[in-house]
């Protein structure tokens, strides 16, 4: 086991949120900047906007950057960078050399501060995006399976009920003014933690992320409250048949978000392993069946457990139900 991570935490002036983790043991370091905006915070007819952000961040900036540059600054020095997008969160974060630590500071300060949210950075960002969900979602066998789980397990109308990858007819509607109103909200620095983890003593870091970061103006103005929503509590089955040669199937409960003191990974991650237990003992190599598991918690007012089987023939499918009850008991 490895040792305890030592956490040094810091807020600067502008209001942003900095933890260091000083590892003697890596040669390089890694910086993450996340952001408390992702999908759940889209209101109707913009969704899909928190992803779209995800790639316009790494469009260029206002102060010189040009588009792609930030990636291609990183990779230059030999590390890696890229950024996802959740319910709850967005996230971008880099992996370099110890010495390019403040590149990476720089980096981030730069678009956080002054990101190039042009007409032309959208609609080419907005066609990546698309393609994007053709190829992921619209042209793959079961690429909808986890929009049609939340749909069945939240319903359209709650925070969680649409996918992050966004909604089409949302996107082509998207006019600079909401992108911009989109941006300036939730891209603030009262609103995002950086952390520092790797080869970096505490006071650097904290220093270090004070002067790029703590340059950032801060931001006018409260942060909006989150959209409340209530979690569907019946239990709808949703069958589709498409012309696939494989069933594919899936579960999810609702459970009190992680924040919750009653759903915490150590008093509820057991009933996962059991029922991932139960599906893997069924399994039959060689006879189509290729079960897998999944968990995920999302944070604040609404979490959610799921597991599923890929690829399994009828008579598997059946006894999923059986099988899942079982390993939740």
């Amino acid at each position: 086991m490895s040792e305890a991570l030592q956490l040094h935490r810091a807020t600067l002036d502008n209001g942003m949120r900095v933890v260091v983790n000083p590892d003697t043991t890596s040669p390089g370091v890694a910086v993450n900047m996340w952001y408390r905006v992702g999908s759940a915070d889209e209101e109707p007819g913009h969704f899909g906007f928190a992803h779209l952000f995800e790639h316009l961040m790494f469009s260029g900036t206002t102060s010189g950057i040009a588009s792609s540059e930030h990636l291609a600054t990183i990779e230059s020095v030999g590390g890696s960078a890229n950024a996802s997008t959740s319910f709850d969160r967005t996230n971008y974060f880099e992996t370099v050399p110890a010495g390019a630590l403040e590149l990476a500071l720089w980096l981030e300060a730069e678009r956080l501060a002054h990101l190039a949210v042009t007409e032309a950075n959208l609609a080419t960002q907005r066609e990546v995006v698309k393609e994007e969900k053709r190829q992921r979602y619209d042209n793959t066998p079961y690429g909808d399976l986890f929009d049609l789980l939340l749909d069945g397990r939240f319903g359209g109308e709650h925070p969680y009920g649409h996918p992050t990858i966004g909604s089409v007819p949302d996107l082509d509607a998207a006019c600079l003014d909401d992108v911009t109103a989109f941006h300036s909200t939730w891209y603030r620095p009262d609103n995002a933690v950086l952390v520092i983890s790797g080869c970096v003593e505490a006071d650097e870091g904290l220093t270090l992320a004070d002067k790029y970061l703590g340059a950032v103006p801060a931001a006018t103005g409260d942060l909006p409250e989150r959209i409340q929503g209530r979690v569907r509590h019946d239990n709808p089955r949703v069958v589709v048949t498409r012309p696939l040669p494989r069933t594919a199937v899936t579960r999810a409960w609702a459970t009190p978000p992680i924040t919750n003191p009653d759903n915490t990974h150590r008093r509820h991650g057991h009933r996962h392993t059991r029922i991932g237990d139960e599906l893997t003992a069924h399994s039959h190599p060689g006879k189509g069946t290729s079960p897998r598991r999944w968990s995920g918690y999302e944070r604040l007012w609404a979490g959610t457990r799921s597991v599923g089987s890929s690829s399994v023939g009828t008579p598997q499918a059946r006894g999923l139900r059986e099988r899942t009850d079982r390993g939740c008991r």
